[in-house]
């Protein structure tokens, strides 16, 4: 993952992160807490599919529509291969 980033929106907050190339990566899970170090509580419904193995950049988003106006949050995301390994990205801030 080359970058990932979190934004307020009218209507939640967007995230966007980009690949510039994947490996057996079945796909992604995010996950949204109050606290850096907090607990981290899956905000995707379900698994947001990659792009298996391929040497291609690809741009990724998710609306997070259950983020509350005010508050500060941290994300992650958790990146899924197709042999159900799972690697958790740092969290961001927004």
């Amino acid at each position: 993952m080359s970058a990932f980033t979190a934004e307020p929106a009218p209507d939640g907050v967007r995230l966007k992160w980009r690949t510039e190339s994947e490996s057996n990566n079945l796909g992604f899970y995010l996950y949204r807490s109050t606290a850096k170090d907090g607990n981290y509580v899956r905000v995707t419904p379900s698994l947001i599919k990659g792009h298996g193995t391929d040497s291609t950049p690809h741009d990724y988003s998710f609306l997070d529509e259950t983020a509350e106006e005010g508050q500060t949050y941290w994300y992650l995301i958790e990146d899924v291969d197709l042999a159900g390994g799972a690697e958790k990205s740092d969290p961001i801030q927004v």
